[in-house]
């Protein structure tokens, strides 16, 4: 099952394009992707499978991680990183905002399928909740900031409050 579903996934590769807007669409093109590949029953089942038997199985959980949640964040990482050095994004750890990135595309989706409380999400309710998740995560790492440049971008990380930037 673990082999069968790993193989059932093809996703793109990201890779940063000419232009911003074109990387932009690319990722989130990319999360819708992956969230509906998340979603799907079968994918979900085999995720809660692999967490009731981590314990037994240390192994192939570290196995079915690598494969599959690692290799996802590892690429969502270097494509934030690709496009923060280009001065596209501010970002200084790209692997933890992948992976806020990841979690706020799937939401409570897996969760609640999990419990049984819901089915997978339509495709336009992916479509929608990816595109919300991507723009509002590029917002915030945006190097064209409020207070205008990269000392804004700075200050925003180092967590001074908005009205401090913009006074």
């Amino acid at each position: 099952m673990f082999e069968r579903n790993i193989k059932a996934i093809r996703l793109p590769d990201l890779a940063v394009g000419p232009d911003p807007t074109s990387s932009l669409a690319q990722l989130a093109e990319f999360g819708r992707l992956l969230v509906s590949f998340l979603t799907r029953p079968e994918i979900v089942r085999t995720a809660s499978v692999m967490a009731a038997c981590a314990d037994e199985n240390p192994r192939l959980a570290a196995a079915f991680y690598a494969a599959g949640p690692g290799t996802m964040l590892k690429k969502v990482a270097g494509f934030l990183k690709s496009l923060a050095k280009r001065g596209v994004l501010s970002i200084d750890d790209p692997e933890f905002a992948a992976e806020q990135l990841i979690v706020s595309w799937l939401g409570l989706s897996q969760l609640r399928q999990n419990l049984g409380v819901a089915g997978p999400p339509s495709a336009d309710a992916i479509a929608r909740r990816v595109r919300y998740a991507t723009d509002t995560m590029l917002r915030a790492w945006s190097s064209a900031s409020l207070a205008g440049g990269k000392a804004g971008a700075a200050q925003r990380r180092r967590g001074m409050p908005r009205d401090a930037i913009t006074k």
